[in-house]
């Protein structure tokens, strides 16, 4: 008569499962560089970091779709929109603005 090992499988440790992130739950590391001196809104919020002309600035955004304005501080006139996209949590991302420079 075989051995029925079926109830093995109830007590084996089983795959942990990756938890399913919301957008706009975790955050992003962003590197951005800018063409000239200036500061960033994001979504109509202010970062509180002021960019050089050629540095790279870090920070640290929410996941999602966002809104990205970066105003001049040499020329308060120049104003520059990026929208972008932070999808996944705990990754790195990079914005370059090249339009700054008047």
């Amino acid at each position: 008569m075989p051995i029925d090992f079926s109830f093995l499988q109830n007590v084996a440790p089983q795959p942990e499962e990756k938890p399913v992130e919301k957008p706009g739950t975790g955050m992003v590391n962003v590197a951005v560089r800018v063409d000239a001196d200036c500061y960033m809104q994001c979504d109509g919020e202010y970062v509180d970091i002021q960019m050089k002309a050629g540095q790279v600035t870090k920070t640290e955004l929410p996941t999602g779709q966002h809104l990205l304005e970066f105003m001049s501080t040499e020329n308060p006139n120049v104003k520059v929109d990026k929208m972008v996209d932070f999808p996944e949590s705990g990754k790195n991302y990079l914005v370059v603005v090249n339009e700054l420079k008047a």
